[in-house]
């Protein structure tokens, strides 16, 4: 596909020093320009909206995926375990909804709520509001659920117009913030210094940070490393894991290895490391699946997708099509420093 070359073009540029990016550095100051000014306005003169109830935002500088959306499922079995009752509101990306806002129900489709909402809403027992205006979700959310206690908002760190008790980073490890410059011509929706006024930066998949590019991270912000870890593989036919002579059986094979996601290249890796042999096949992020989209592959060769993919195909699948569960993971030392930062939301009764 088209998108796929410049969509893979512009990756290159950001993320592996071409030098092509001076061209549009003039573009990527104005873009500075602008977003600095939107949130002077949001946040100075036009004052936010401030919820009743605290709000989390999970959000990221960079554009594409860094692991988000796994952040935020661990975040709200956090609060649910600690008996809190949460609320998510989501921008619903790729969601086809007549109207907003969307309370995403048990008769709710992927196509009309997002994959990521509708993949929020398989994993956990709580509300979940589409809306791409974040004030709107939110008062819904409590419109329809007032006992809400705490709400997490799934990306929506640039939505000045609502107020937040706490905002969270998330940092692919090995992307970092590619060459530092806003968009166009660099990865970043607002400029690094932005990192300045968070409460907390999470670093997917690294240990240190010393990939993170050519800016430094603020000295006096905490900062917590996420790992994601393979939670078993799936079949898509039923939702069922699948057993180990089954998966001793898949890596004797040689497996499609599907994504349609927006770093789809640590998933193939992570198959690759668990010993699978594949093909890849490449998609748009958030892509809109059809069956005929499979119809040159291979039948006879298995397939593995991310779970965001997944339940995009469902209608379809085949049974021998599989999906790769994944969950953030901390150390003891990172569960501490976050858990010290959410208790600043919690509720005093």
């Amino acid at each position: 596909m088209r998108v796929h070359f410049w969509q893979r073009w512009f990756e290159k540029m950001w993320y592996e020093a071409h030098s092509f990016y001076f061209f549009l550095l003039p573009l990527s100051w104005l873009f500075r320009l602008l977003t600095g000014l939107r949130r002077y306005y949001y946040c100075v003169i036009r004052a936010p909206l401030a919820p009743k109830v605290p709000v989390v935002v999970v959000g990221n500088v960079t554009v594409g995926g860094t692991g988000k959306t796994p952040l935020v499922l661990f975040l709200a079995e956090y609060f649910l375990g600690q008996g809190l009752n949460i609320g998510i509101i989501s921008r619903g990306y790729g969601g086809t909804a007549e109207s907003y806002p969307v309370i995403v129900r048990n008769n709710t489709t992927v196509a009309v709520a997002g994959d990521e909402p509708f993949l929020m809403a398989k994993r956990l027992a709580c509300p979940i509001v589409v809306d791409p205006n974040r004030v709107r979700a939110v008062e819904t959310l409590l419109e329809h659920f007032p006992e809400t206690q705490v709400i997490i908002s799934d990306d929506g760190l640039q939505h000045y117009a609502l107020a937040r008790t706490i905002e969270i980073v998330v940092l692919d490890g090995v992307r970092g913030v590619g060459n530092a410059h806003c968009l166009p011509a660099g990865p970043l929706r607002e400029s690094v210094e932005r990192l300045q006024g968070v409460d907390l930066i999470v670093i997917k998949n690294a240990e240190t940070a010393a990939l993170l590019g050519p800016k430094k991270l603020p000295n006096d912000k905490p900062v917590c490393f996420m790992q994601l870890v393979n939670y078993g593989l799936y079949r898509v036919s039923d939702d069922q894991v699948i057993t180990a002579q089954e998966l001793v059986e898949l890596k004797s094979q040689v497996v499609y290895a599907v994504a349609g996601i927006g770093n789809p290249e640590q998933f193939f890796l992570s198959l690759e490391q668990e010993s699978f042999t594949i093909i890849r096949r490449l998609f748009p992020d958030h892509y809109d699946y059809q069956a005929v989209d499979f119809e040159m592959f291979d039948a006879a060769y298995p397939m593995i997708m991310t779970e965001k993919d997944k339940v995009k195909i469902e209608s379809f699948a085949k049974s021998n099509w599989y999906y790769l569960k994944v969950r953030a993971n901390f150390s003891e030392q990172d569960e501490t420093v976050l858990a010290t930062l959410l208790e600043k939301v919690k509720p005093l009764h």
